[in-house]
């Protein structure tokens, strides 16, 4: 994860560090996406996204929903605990105020750039990351 995550916090803190003496905001936004490949009903993982969804008897797109959203919270959980790491990176720190969020798209298509996605295409398995630093006016 921090080999992953690592490149995006160090072009934040420079950024960041280049505008120490502006208040500034972090926006950090994590997007899961998961592909169209069914869920058998009685497995350990249907199980676990039926209680996460709190349905009785869930369709395969609001599990795949729910299997993106748990995706994109996990990496959000493992982000958080970077950054904490990454702080002495950052000038002023404890000024930067950090907005976080993620969120599943489900079975949506992550980039619509790529137009030969099959239903259980592993490149829809994915969590993208996006992230912004800018001034409080």
């Amino acid at each position: 994860m921090n080999r992953s995550f690592q490149p995006a916090i160090d072009s934040m803190s420079a950024i960041s560090n280049r505008y120490h003496d502006i208040k500034r905001t972090a926006h950090l936004v994590i997007v899961g996406y998961a592909d169209a490949t069914p869920i058998t009903p009685g497995t350990a993982l249907y199980n676990e996204l039926k209680g996460y969804i709190r349905q009785p008897d869930p369709n395969n797109e609001q599990l795949n929903l729910a299997l993106s959203d748990l995706r994109a919270n996990e990496l959000l959980r493992n982000l958080k605990m970077i950054m904490h790491t990454s702080a002495p990176k950052f000038s002023n720190y404890n000024q930067l105020k950090i907005g976080y969020t993620s969120y599943g798209r489900g079975e949506a298509l992550p980039f619509n750039n790529i137009t030969d996605y099959t239903d259980n295409d592993e490149r829809r398995r994915v969590v993208v990351f996006y992230w912004a630093i800018l001034p409080e006016l």
